[in-house]
């Protein structure tokens, strides 16, 4: 295996990305998800098919974006990890009028923690609206959550594993936004 044979197999396949690992070892796909910041030094495995070549590590894996074999693509650290419990540290819930307009009371942690619109266990946080009370017409909207990250980053990535993301005919959505002093990234 080499990185030129790994990223050719990839693009000819019509991935975007390629990734070499454990020197013998090719990838393929079309998004980066579930990556860690590290350093270059951490792929440290000669390629089989080109010893002057490094070609990933054990569980290191050298990306390169499909026709550019030049250097990896960037490495990254983890330096903050939200899992379980820990979610409600680095987040707050947002007691706010909905900034749409819409019919939602987005509810504080307490309420959000009582009414099990958020629930946590130990690898998993979930988040819903109250899908059970039947609403007036003319009533105030649905009890829902919204939340805010504690720090701000000036360079991020940022990796969300979601099970189950709502769907239906009835105006359901689901919004991660992520802003920064240039730029807002919205991922519906």
């Amino acid at each position: 295996m080499t990185n030129t044979l790994c990223e050719s197999t990839c693009a000819g396949m019509g991935y975007l990305y390629a990734g070499t690992e454990y020197a013998d070892e090719c990838y393929c796909g079309n998004t980066i998800g579930g990556s860690i910041d590290l350093t270059d030094s951490d792929c440290n495995m000669a390629c089989a098919g080109d010893s002057t070549k490094i070609c990933g590590g054990s569980y290191r894996l050298s990306v390169y974006r499909s026709g550019a074999i030049t250097a990896p693509l960037a490495t990254y650290n983890i330096v903050d990890t939200y899992i379980g419990p820990s979610f409600l540290t680095g987040f707050t819930h947002q007691a706010i009028p909905d900034p749409t307009n819409g019919r939602v009371n987005y509810t504080d942690q307490a309420f959000a923690l009582a009414e099990n619109l958020t629930f946590v266990s130990s690898d998993t946080i979930v988040m819903r609206a109250d899908d059970t009370t039947v609403l007036s017409p003319s009533g105030p909207g649905r009890n829902s959550v919204r939340i805010q990250s504690i720090k701000q980053y000036s360079i991020s990535l940022t990796i969300v594993s979601v099970r189950h993301m709502p769907q239906g005919e009835t105006n359901t959505s689901s919004t991660l936004l992520t802003f920064s002093q240039d730029t807002v990234a919205d991922i519906e």
